[in-house]
Formats: structure tokens, sequence, C-alpha cells
């Protein structure tokens, strides 16, 4: 065989080869050749019908928010791990699928609420400072008037030792809670000396003894009739919080259950 039919030989072997191989990659592995391009397709086309798929049941959208959120993690975790451009842009489509989302349910929540009210924080729980400030009136208002109706059974008893500083503090708190609620206000010295303030004074050991003073000085509510007395915490206490603590201890005695439906 001369040299000329050997070289001819090469050639022809280098020129078809690497057809053969070429050819190999349309007809191999199915993540070859048009099979690859298929896969391509046939992900994409299943992407858009997953988007465009609208569950009908809880459970099936319970799975799609699960499966959105796994492939979500999957995406940040691979972009943070592996910040390529292709890894980032992923992650930023599908970040971004799930905002546009969010949008769409804003909105469209924002106009069914203004469809359906009573499923809004309007007017109960009113969202502008206006409204806000209007609640918190007629809040303020509602409790005054528990207190106030409170205050037809119950009187105001304020503990404590008469002409010293903390207990004549109490008193002055005593007598600005008579005057802004018209309570009855009265006031029970542990040492038998009464109180500066205008608050009428009682000394009474045995109901001292009752009371198992922790601390002075104190306040409690009082209903003669039954004997009832309600501890409503010691110290310097505001009217409003004296209020509150009132609110407090007739909601934990039950007392509210009639007051609450009386119109003010």
């Amino acid at each position: 065989m001369t040299r000329k039919t050997l070289l001819m030989y090469f050639f022809i072997i280098c020129l078809f080869v690497p057809l053969f191989s070429y050819a190999s990659f349309y007809e191999g592995d199915k993540y070859q050749g048009f099979y690859y391009f298929e896969e391509l397709n046939h992900k994409s086309k299943q992407t858009n019908e997953e988007e465009n798929f609208k569950p009908q049941t809880s459970e099936e959208a319970l799975y799609l928010m699960e499966v959105e959120k796994k492939r979500l993690d999957g995406a940040r975790a691979l972009a943070i791990l592996n910040p390529s451009q292709k890894n980032l842009l992923d992650y930023f489509e599908k970040r971004n699928r799930i905002i546009d989302r969010s949008v769409v349910f804003s909105e469209r929540g924002a106009i069914t609420l203004l469809e359906h009210p009573k499923f809004g924080p309007e007017p109960k729980n009113p969202t502008t400072s206006f409204g806000i400030e209007f609640r918190k009136k007629q809040e303020e208002k509602g409790k005054e008037h528990v207190v106030k109706k409170l205050g037809e059974t119950f009187f105001l008893l304020v503990v404590g030792p008469g002409e010293e500083d903390w207990a004549e503090l109490a008193a002055s708190i005593g007598e600005s809670f008579q005057r802004t609620l018209d309570w009855d206000v009265r006031f029970l010295t542990t040492n038998k000396k009464p109180s500066i303030s205008t608050l009428k004074t009682h000394f009474n050991p045995h109901l001292l003894g009752s009371l198992n003073l922790e601390e002075t000085p104190a306040f409690f509510m009082v209903e003669p009739e039954q004997g009832k007395v309600i501890p409503l915490g010691a110290g310097a206490p505001s009217v409003s919080h004296l209020m509150e603590n009132i609110l407090l201890q007739a909601s934990n005695h039950a007392l509210l259950e009639d007051l609450l439906h009386e119109p003010y």
C-alpha cells in the first residue's frame, strides 16, 4: 500500500469519525442531542402549566406552596454557595415570582375588604390616627362607665399610716379618684393617726388583721354588704392605673357580666 493510499485512509477516518460522534450527540442519552432541547421544552412547559394551575382545595394549595418554598430555598442556597450569574438569576426569577403573587394577593385582598368591610380592621380596629384616637376615647368612656357602676356597690379603701408621706400621697390619689369617678373613698390608718387629707379616716384593728398587708400604702375595693374586700395593689398608682386594676379584679371576680351589656 502506497504512502498516498495511507494518507487517503487517514483523511477519511478523520473526516467521518467526528461526524459519527456528532450524530451520537443526537441519538445517545436523553440528556444529549435533540432530547436535551426536548427536555428543556418539557421543563418550560411543565413550569408554565404549574404557574397557570389554580388549586381548588387547601390540600392542593399547601402542596404547591411547599413545592414553591423548596424550590426557592434550593435556588437561594445554590446562589449563596455558588454565586454564578446563572444561579443568581434563577434565584431572582423564583423570588420575583413569589413577590408578584404577593402583590396580586394584596391588591385583590384590599378590593375584597372594600366590598366586605366586616372582615377588615375598620371600624372597630381603625388604622388611621383619627380612628385610633377616637377608639381610645370610646374605650376610656366605656371603662369609666363600668368603674362608676361598680362604685354604686363598692368603695375605695386607702390603707397606710396617717401623716406619713407615702400614705398621704396615696390619700391624695384617692381624692383625685373620688372627684373623677364619684366613688366613696376612705382612709384606714395603721398607726391610729388620721390622714391630713379630706378622706374620712377609720381605725379598725380587726379589719387591718384580715387584710394581710404586705406593703403600705395599699388600695382595696370593698363591698360592705357582703364584706367582700379585693386588693388593688400598693404604692402610688395613677387614677387610670387604679381604674385598670379595678377592671382587672372585677373581671377576675366575675363582676362585669351585667355591666358590660349596659348602654352608656
